[in-house]
């Protein structure tokens, strides 16, 4: 058998080189990649449609189960603001997949003027306190002097705060939450401090990847909250950062421009 093989001619051309075999596994590489890409751009049109079209019945629920609320005894009482609740819940989460879609699409814009960051730290203050109080944690916020005003969307920079500061409280059962700000002439950094029980270094690069949620995290949701929190960073021409170690804490910071730079 192995003689009569010896003597069959093998014709060279038949057999593919290294490079042609080098160039079809590129070639479907970017076809899978082209179709994985096409697939993503799908399905974000798709929940941004979804989620268009979910305002409007939701309004309704949320109106007619809160009309239905007078009148209404003890038990249907109760019922009706479990209905409210998870009408206010499916909101944020239709707010979550709008605001994504605004910011993958580029169409995303800030109304950005001046902006004390004493008064924002305040409020931060006053949303806070309570509920960490509630969990047995201590709420800080600390504000240096040399903090200039900021440049930035008042709404949009208490939302990015709130998330995080949200966050933190959610996964941290003692200890502290920080909240600080400093700065100079150009610029203004916040953190969010917690003693929570971290976040390993194999998650931190995916940490702000639309739709993560890191293993065996409490946060629950969408995994929607730091995507959109570094994408309204973004819109302010920030960055944002986190560092973390296992069994101590995470701190989160961003930095936005401050407003005498920005419009110098």
């Amino acid at each position: 058998m192995s003689s009569i093989a010896a003597t069959i001619p093998i014709r060279k051309e038949l057999i593919p080189s290294a490079q042609d075999i080098r160039l079809e596994a590129a070639a479907a590489s970017a076809e899978s990649i082209a179709a994985l890409e096409k697939g993503i751009r799908s399905r974000d049109e798709v929940l941004a449609i979804v989620a268009h079209d979910l305002r409007n019945p939701l309004t309704i629920i949320k109106s007619s189960a809160a009309l239905l609320q007078t009148g209404a005894d003890e038990k249907q009482q109760e019922l009706l603001s479990m209905i409210l609740d998870a009408c206010g819940q499916m909101q944020l989460l239709v707010n979550d997949l709008l605001d994504v879609a605004r910011i993958e699409s580029g169409g995303f814009t800030v109304e950005r003027t001046r902006v004390e960051a004493a008064d924002v730290m305040e409020e931060m203050r006053r949303m806070f306190e309570s509920a960490a109080a509630a969990k047995g944690l201590r709420f800080e916020v600390e504000a240096f002097d040399s903090v200039p005003p900021l440049y930035a969307d008042r709404n949009r920079l208490i939302q990015i705060l709130s998330n995080l500061i949200s966050n933190a409280l959610r996964v941290t059962d003692s200890g502290t939450v920080r909240l600080i700000v400093e700065g100079d002439r150009d610029k203004a950094r916040f953190s969010v401090a917690d003693t929570g029980p971290g976040i390993p270094a194999a998650e931190l690069p995916h940490l702000f990847d639309r739709f993560w949620q890191v293993r065996s995290s409490r946060r629950g949701g969408a995994g929607l909250g730091l995507a959109i929190v570094k994408g309204f960073v973004e819109a302010h021409q920030g960055t944002i950062e986190v560092t973390s170690e296992v069994g101590t804490g995470s701190l989160f910071s961003f930095v936005i421009p401050a407003y005498a730079a920005a419009v110098a």
